[in-house]
Formats: C-alpha cells, structure tokens, sequence
C-alpha cells in the first residue's frame, strides 16, 4: 500500500512540473510580461550577427540605420528576412518586431 502512494505522489509532482512548463512564452493571454525594450531586444535577438555596438559583425552595419531604411521597412525586413538575414516572424513576437524597429529606426 505504502508503494502505491509514493508512486501515486512522485506522478503527481511529474504532472504538475510538466503542467508548470506549458506556459506560454509571453506570459499567456492575459498580457502580464511586460514588453521589453528596444535595446533588450537587440541583445536578445540581433547582437550576435550586428555587434554591441551595432557594427557590422555578420549581418550590415545598423549605426545609421534610420538614415537608410523607415521603420515599416526594418519591420519587414525583421518579419520576412532576406539579404542573408533569417526571418524572425515566428521567433520574436509582433508587439517586439515593432518595438525593436521602432528603437532601431531612431538609430540617425
């Protein structure tokens, strides 16, 4: 009997951990997470391929980018991807797509 209920509570505790993990990633349909800013995006997503400081490492150069490109622009370009840039429409979320091009068309 005493194997049954350690068995019955260690599936338990299994359940609940795996229930825990299915959160969603942006904090679920309530909106709780606060949307983040444009340079914590940038950390996140971009420093990789552009650089700290926004130079060139793989991907172009993004010092001046609000010279050259609108935001609706940077927005596709994020979103669909292209010139050797990977798309990010599944991987960043519409509201920080907006965001990060928003802060990155600033960049003059």
């Amino acid at each position: 009997m005493r194997s049954k209920q350690v068995f019955a509570a260690a599936a338990l505790g299994v359940v609940i951990l795996l229930l825990s993990a299915c959160g969603s990633k942006d904090g679920g349909a309530s909106g709780s997470k606060p949307q983040a800013d444009g340079p914590a995006l940038y950390r996140n997503y971009c420093i990789s391929c552009h650089g700290g400081g926004l130079q060139d490492v793989q991907g172009p150069n993004l010092e001046h980018v609000g010279s050259r490109l609108s935001e609706e622009q940077i927005v596709r370009q994020i979103t669909q991807g292209g010139g050797g840039m990977p798309s990010f429409k599944v991987s960043i979320r519409q509201e920080d797509i907006q965001t990060l091009a928003q802060w990155l068309a600033a960049m003059k």
